[in-house]
């Protein structure tokens, strides 16, 4: 960081003043991971949390004469790491303590929920803005992987706002905001059909959909994966959404993760080509041979396994799915057991993950 800061500094002249105030916000950012990461005890790290959030919003008022899309997205970027770390403490054995901590979990994820809906407003805007034939996607064209990142932060933060809702009756209101705010998401990634990264993150929110409409009984408030390193709300959104995708159908119960079906596996024809692939399907053409009918990409209604749950918020989704007719499979309704034990075992869990 101090490195960081020293190259900023020489080229201050050079640069936007409004950098100085991102790169703050990633030390503050910084800080609070270190800080936080080695704490075990639950009020402490519950303090240090609003400690880090007070400073965020210190920092933000401060600089609002310099304040832009670019530092909203990474304030509540910020915002949602520092509050993704709530969930990485196991529940307590003291039922007093643990009714605490859920109380705490819940008032964090209502904060999560503000901050993913505003940086998904913000990334939308982005979207919006300098729209022409050659960049259908305004500013997104050309900005940082990273917001995109930040953005599927985000709607992994309302799947589990949303998820976690049903059971404890929150506000309509903001389920169907949640929801919208997903939505937004799914439109932006799917508009970069031949990026491969961002057509999987799309995949990815259809599946969280899966999850919503299909495991009403499944719990959210321990992570699946609660490894101090591999343990992240994201990650634990992505993982819920593969299990969903790789059930026995027999059994009704998750296939071993060393069974899964990877996304790459699953959705083939809505990927698009790595580059090996895409010099073998030129050569392919040369020669004559290419199948056209397995390039073309299968539209699939969507699944009717929800009719009967369609809350405004699902009419939402189920309204989008069906306006721009985008790959939401459909996939048997099977109930799902909520798996034994914690995953530990990343080594399994990541090579599926990245894969």
């Amino acid at each position: 960081m101090k490195s960081i800061e020293k190259a900023l500094r020489t080229v201050s002249s050079s640069t936007p003043t409004w950098l100085g105030t991102l790169f703050s916000i990633l030390k503050l950012t910084s800080s609070a991971m270190d800080s936080l990461g080695s704490v075990g005890d639950y009020a402490l790290h519950n303090s240090l949390t609003q400690m880090f959030d007070d400073q965020l919003d210190e920092l933000k008022e401060v600089n609002a004469a310099l304040w832009r899309s670019d530092l909203e997205i990474g304030w509540c970027n910020a915002k949602l790491r520092l509050y993704a770390l709530t969930f990485t403490i196991s529940a307590s054995a003291n039922s007093a303590q643990n009714s605490q901590t859920q109380i705490n979990r819940q008032a964090i994820l209502h904060k999560a929920f503000d901050a993913a809906s505003k940086l998904t407003t913000e990334v939308t805007k982005l979207s919006q803005r300098y729209v022409s034939d050659l960049h259908p996607s305004g500013l997104l064209t050309f900005v940082p992987k990273s917001y995109f990142t930040a953005l599927f932060n985000a709607a992994a933060f309302l799947f589990r706002f949303i998820a976690t809702s049903r059971t404890r009756m929150r506000n309509s209101m903001q389920n169907s905001h949640a929801m919208d705010s997903i939505i937004e998401a799914h439109k932006i990634f799917q508009s970069f059909p031949e990026q491969r990264e961002l057509t999987r993150a799309a995949i990815h929110i259809e599946m969280f959909i899966d999850v919503l409409k299909e495991d009403v009984g499944v719990s959210m408030d321990e992570l699946v994966v609660n490894n101090k390193l591999g343990a992240s709300v994201m990650f634990d959104a992505v993982f819920r959404a593969c299990r969903r995708r790789n059930m026995d159908p027999k059994a009704g119960k998750p296939l071993p993760v060393r069974e899964w079906k990877t996304v790459t596996e699953t959705f083939a024809q809505r990927l698009p080509d790595v580059p090996a692939q895409s010099t073998k399907a030129n050569d392919e053409k040369i020669d004559g041979v290419t199948d056209y009918e397995n390039i073309i990409s299968e539209v699939v209604e969507p699944s009717s396994a929800w009719e009967g749950q369609n809350t405004e918020w699902w009419g939402n989704w189920e309204n989008y799915m069906d306006l721009f007719q985008v790959g939401d499979e459909q996939w048997g309704a099977m109930d799902m057991d909520k798996s034994a034990g914690d995953h530990d075992d990343l080594g399994e869990l990541g090579s599926f993950m990245y894969s």
